[in-house]
């Protein structure tokens, strides 16, 4: 995730939220950060929106007041995932799903080129047929650890 954006498109992207709602509701209001030459300040536009709605978790009154109230402890627990994005104390799951990939790529190499070893220095009918299944088996383990990844 990048520290600064350009646009209130990109910045209201990352806060979920739509740039007109961002800007009518939290750009107005007192100690909204203020955009640099670098951009929109990511990290401090999370912080302030997550203050702001926890704020207005405690003035929410009136019919279904609780789920208001959930909704935006919710809202608050995504930003926190964000900024945790941001500060790199967690990892974007495409991005560990593109990681786990290589991984995957690596081993079925290995696999390859252990099976063709073994056809050309045993010529063993029997162990080579044991060293596909052995491959076999771990690229339908790592197919399903793929398949089974939930999705972002």
């Amino acid at each position: 995730m990048k520290h600064y954006v350009k646009t209130w498109g990109e910045l209201a992207e990352i806060l979920s939220m739509t740039p007109e709602n961002l800007k009518k509701t939290y750009q107005i209001k007192p100690g909204s950060p203020v955009k640099g030459d670098s951009g929109h300040p990511v990290k401090a536009w999370i912080d302030f929106v997550q203050v702001e709605k926890g704020r207005e978790r405690e003035r929410v009154r009136g019919p279904d007041a609780d789920v208001k109230r959930e909704k935006l402890l919710i809202e608050c627990d995504i930003l926190r995932e964000r900024l945790k994005e941001l500060r790199r104390q967690t990892i974007p799951m495409q991005e560990h799903l593109s990681e786990f990939s290589k991984y995957a790529a690596d081993t079925n190499a290995v696999f390859e080129l252990w099976i063709q070893d073994v056809a050309v220095e045993t010529k063993d009918a029997r162990l080579l047929g044991r060293a596909q299944e052995l491959r076999d088996r771990a690229r339908k383990r790592l197919q399903e650890k793929l398949d089974s990844a939930p999705g972002e």
